[in-house]
């Protein structure tokens, strides 16, 4: 075996390994969930289950997301949350709103 490869083996690089692995992982498609993104379907409640996933990234593919209901995003439960579109992405409110409502907190982040 080469001696470059010998510490592939280690546990200090396994780590490693699996840290890069969950940071990677933590992303999710919102189509993953079941949005359509056509505009016409309700994409509330898989919009909703990709946020309480807890993957920590929620992205938009190109399309147009209509909900229904406030999107809750409870800083507490999931923990930093980003919400990101490829730029041609939407969301249009359909009905009371505010589309998407923040609970927690930053705990002091901003200070």
């Amino acid at each position: 075996m080469f001696g470059c490869m010998a510490g592939m083996r280690s546990p200090f690089f396994s780590a490693i390994l699996a840290l890069c692995f969950h940071m990677f992982a933590r992303a999710s498609e919102v189509s993953d969930f079941g949005a359509i993104g056509d505009g016409l379907a309700d994409d509330s409640d898989a919009i909703q289950a990709a946020v309480d996933a807890g993957w920590g990234s929620v992205r938009f593919e190109k399309g147009i997301y209509r909900i229904t209901k406030t999107i809750v995003v409870n800083l507490n439960d999931e923990g930093p949350v980003s919400l990101a579109g490829d730029g041609t992405a939407s969301v249009i409110m359909a009905g009371p709103g505010p589309a998407f409502r923040f609970v927690g907190t930053h705990g002091g982040t901003a200070d």
